[in-house]
């Protein structure tokens, strides 16, 4: 299940979750969550926690990495690699990606940043332990016009993957891109919810998602 999460309160007050440096909430927090795994907690960051570099080896390991460079196609049709460079000071981010014809690998950066911040997104997602994902302002770096592939890949993953996702947002144009992707794949409604947050509401406000795109057309203030 997906969960969209959007705030009605823009100056709402903030709450400190402690986590470790590999982007996981510390064990009294993840008592307070019904998950076996642990919680890992994705943050309104473009730096990449230990987990990013750690996940990809363990991907290698394995033999699965060639799943990631196939979902970040959604937004990459081009690519067909993904190398992480163990130290370089001439390469933003240290990770570079090769693209079908061949060529001159470049830079993950050059497509923009938010294609860090999905990988930074998709890698979380790949986590062997993680069995439920919070994702801080989900949107962030993405132009308007990839929100629907971004949602199809954070939904399809976390339906492969088993996972329980929570992502917040406050741009329309994302729960747009939401009620787009549920258009064009209507398998994947069912995955999903929108939740309004509002310290004014004695509870959350919950639109599921085969009436998301209804509720979209229809103007429904989400946040």
């Amino acid at each position: 299940m997906v969960m969209a999460v959007t705030s009605g309160e823009q100056d709402a007050p903030e709450v400190a979750l402690p986590v470790t440096e590999d982007g996981l909430l510390l064990n009294g927090m993840r008592r307070r969550w019904r998950h076996r795994g642990p919680v890992r907690f994705l943050p309104l960051t473009s730096i990449a926690p230990p987990f990013m570099a750690e996940t990809w080896n363990d991907l290698v390991s394995e033999g699965n990495e060639g799943q990631v460079v196939d979902d970040m196609r959604l937004l990459i049709p081009e690519i067909d690699s993904i190398h992480f460079l163990t130290a370089s000071r001439t390469v933003r981010g240290g990770i570079v990606v090769g693209q079908r014809g061949g060529g001159t690998r470049i830079p993950l950066g050059s497509f923009g940043d938010g294609m860090r911040r999905l990988l930074l997104l998709r890698l979380a997602l790949a986590g062997n332990n993680a069995k439920c994902i919070l994702v801080d302002e989900v949107d962030t770096g993405l132009h308007w016009t990839v929100m629907a592939s971004m949602w199809r890949l954070v939904v399809e993953v976390a339906k492969r993957s088993n996972l329980q996702v929570f992502a917040t947002t406050h741009s329309f144009d994302c729960i747009r891109g939401l009620a787009s992707m549920i258009k064009n794949h209507p398998e994947l409604a069912d995955e999903v919810s929108v939740q309004k947050v509002d310290p004014s509401l004695r509870r959350a406000v919950s639109v599921e998602g085969p009436d998301i795109p209804v509720a979209v057309e229809r103007g429904v203030e989400f946040r």
